[in-house]
């Protein structure tokens, strides 16, 4: 019995060896049946926790040979390795309630779930736990850990984009410079993220090459940069450098399918001339479910929000209503889903009922419970029926919004529709505010000339004199400004715009840098250099005994008048034809020639000498004749009988 056991524990123990030797090799066959041999022969709860791990996740079966060769005979729990196992196979919810249900988590356990809580879309939990690891740890990962950090407050970022963030950014770390990007992408400030772009690309190349990385390696860690600076390339409005960027990286084979999902996303945006098949290959591509796990829901909305309209351009209405209802459950998106139901209405011809569904839906709701978007659109709707006074109302009970500048750029061509009170008081608040907020000085500056401009066409003078004297001293050097506010103190106060005249620049400082030749010529080539006066000077030689240094007096030029040529045959008695100016297809008299090229176009076709039955049975008589009259004339009698 004794030696039985002790030649089962060298079997256990050459196993062991074995199976490390397998992991170091990569024999992952091999490893799968020693794996066996040593359940088979050591029996225990944690080895058929692992046995159950192992069975689950083969794909993983790397982590299991760790497991095994760390324990030896010494076994623990596993929730650390089997959350890491579920976290590897995007099991996120699974991993988090794991390690959630473990009494003690060392640091490595917090780590850990402070990556699922950033991949499960829980920002604000994941930097606060990152940061009491990185309080507590001291193993050298630090510059790894805070790149994860800066990963975290990039998302904050995107979730709350009024409040700044700052980053502790490693110049010489490409995972550093990439999040800062992220943070400023979505501070919508492209033109630096680009740059930050540029900069983490050639950190990255550079220190993968080090690292002995092979080329393909290195192209697909790039290629997540390189969609980040496509989508900055697309938001400037370099669609030509987006949509080459977008193209190089989908014709990759070794890019992963999140970056080509996010790629073709991004192209079927960007490129509105594809036709209807690559369209739907490309949408079709984003919404497989091997992605699902892999993106989160702000990309999945957006590829949502995609293939809807995609599915509308092409006319596939039963996908258009599954999408909606995704957008309304699933994304919580109801302004997006109405906004797509009102277009799909739209394309079956019922725009009107599109505009009774909105009425109906923003009557049934609160003012708070519509966004933005669904108010505007109602404003639209308003303007459209000429309901000038609710669309002011509706706009200016928008709260901070009103201040918009495309909001107040609609609002104000509405208060010359409405008119009257409200808008007096509108117009006096919201400059109040602009200038209190220090708003942008264009912002306020065009506000301000809309007021002036709206009481100069209501005459009242008097009130456009304050927004013309506010808009001189927001804009002192701006001559336009001082020119509106001397004319209108012309009408009520001349004396004081004579004063202002004074201040006015001399026309000579206007006219001492001109060109009056550059200008008339700048003139003649607006209409076109055929067009333009050759104006050159005429010389007359010298009489013989004049001198030589005379004063030369160019002649008068005389213009040739040309003889009239009168057609051939005129007849000044008889009246043009009236239709003389008409082409030649265009008058009462043409006749179309005939088009004889296509005169033999029945010739080799038809039977070609056969008859059948229907014809022979119809037509016997005639062909009959026929027959008889072909060979008389041109074969002769004697053939006509031997034919019978």
């Amino acid at each position: 019995m004794a030696s039985r056991t002790q030649s089962a524990e060298a079997t256990l123990r050459q196993s062991y060896y074995e199976l490390k030797k397998a992991e170091k090799s990569g024999d992952y066959e091999r490893a799968l049946k020693l794996c066996d041999r040593i359940l088979k022969l050591k029996d225990g709860t944690d080895d058929v926790a692992f046995r159950v791990l192992w069975k689950k996740r083969t794909d993983l079966l790397f982590f299991c040979f760790y497991i095994l060769i760390e324990k030896m005979f010494q076994f623990r729990s596993l929730i650390f390795e089997e959350s890491y196992c579920l976290y590897r196979l995007n099991m996120l919810e699974e991993a988090a309630s794991m390690l959630n249900s473990s009494s003690q988590m060392n640091i490595v356990s917090k780590e850990l779930l402070a990556q699922i809580l950033y991949r499960l879309e829980k920002p604000e939990e994941s930097y606060k736990l990152y940061k009491e690891v990185l309080r507590n740890s001291s193993d050298g990962y630090d510059d790894e850990r805070m790149a994860n950090i800066n990963a975290v407050i990039s998302e904050l970022q995107y979730q709350n984009p009024s409040k700044p963030l700052e980053l502790e950014v490693n110049p010489d770390s490409y995972e550093h410079v990439y999040n800062e990007s992220c943070r400023l992408i979505a501070l919508n400030e492209y033109e630096k993220a680009k740059e930050q772009l540029i900069v983490a690309e050639n950190l990255c190349r550079n220190s993968l090459t080090e690292q002995d990385y092979t080329e393909d390696e290195i192209d697909e860690e790039i290629s997540i940069i390189r969609v980040q600076l496509a989508y900055c390339h697309q938001m400037l409005g370099e669609m030509t450098k987006a949509g080459n960027v977008l193209n190089e990286i989908i014709k990759k084979k070794n890019v992963s399918m999140v970056v080509q999902a996010v790629a073709s996303n991004n192209l079927v945006c960007l490129k509105k001339d594809m036709n209807v098949f690559e369209l739907r290959k490309r949408m079709k591509f984003c919404t497989t479910s091997q992605l699902d796990r892999q993106l989160n829901n702000r990309q999945k909305l957006g590829i949502c929000l995609n293939g809807t309209l995609v599915s509308l351009q092409t006319n596939q209405f039963d996908a258009v209503t599954k999408s909606i209802e995704m957008l309304n459950k699933t994304y919580g998106r109801e302004d997006l889903a109405i906004f797509c139901e009102m277009a799909l209405m739209s394309a079956k011809g019922n725009a009107g009922q599109a505009e009774k569904k909105l009425e109906e839906i923003f009557a049934s709701k609160s003012a708070g419970e519509c966004s933005l978007a669904l108010r505007l659109a109602q404003a639209q709707i308003f303007i459209n029926q000429e309901k000038y006074e609710k669309a002011f109302d509706l706009l200016t009970s928008l709260a901070e919004n009103t201040l918009r500048p495309a909001i107040l750029s609609v609002l104000l061509p509405l208060c010359h529709m409405v008119n009257n009170k409200r808008t007096v008081k509108f117009l006096e608040s919201t400059a109040k505010q602009l200038s209190d907020m220090k708003c942008d000085k264009k912002t306020l500056v065009g506000f301000l000339q809309e007021c002036a401009s709206f009481y100069t066409k209501n005459n009242d003078v008097k009130t456009a004199l304050i927004y013309l004297k506010w808009l001189h001293d927001v804009q002192p050097d701006d001559l336009n400004a001082l020119v509106n506010l001397i004319n209108a103190y012309m009408l009520i106060d001349e004396r004081k715009a004579e004063e202002l005249s004074r201040t006015l620049p001399d026309f000579d400082e206007f006219v001492r840098d001109l060109n009056v030749n550059a200008l008339e010529n700048t003139n003649w080539l607006a209409l076109g250099s055929k067009y333009a006066v050759k104006r050159a000077t005429r010389t007359e030689t010298p009489k013989p005994g004049t001198a030589s240094n005379a004063l030369i007096i160019g002649g008068k030029t005389r213009k040739r008048r040309r003889k009239v040529k009168l057609p051939k045959h005129f007849d000044p008695n008889v009246p043009p034809d009236p239709e003389r100016w008409l082409p030649k297809y265009e008058r009462s008299g043409y006749r179309k020639k005939k088009d004889k090229r296509a005169k033999d176009r029945d010739i080799g076709r038809g039977t070609q000498g056969m008859i059948g039955d229907d014809v022979y049975d119809n037509n016997f008589l005639f062909v009959l004749l026929r027959l008889i009259y072909y060979t008389w004339h041109r074969k002769g009698f004697g053939i006509f009988f031997k034919f019978f």
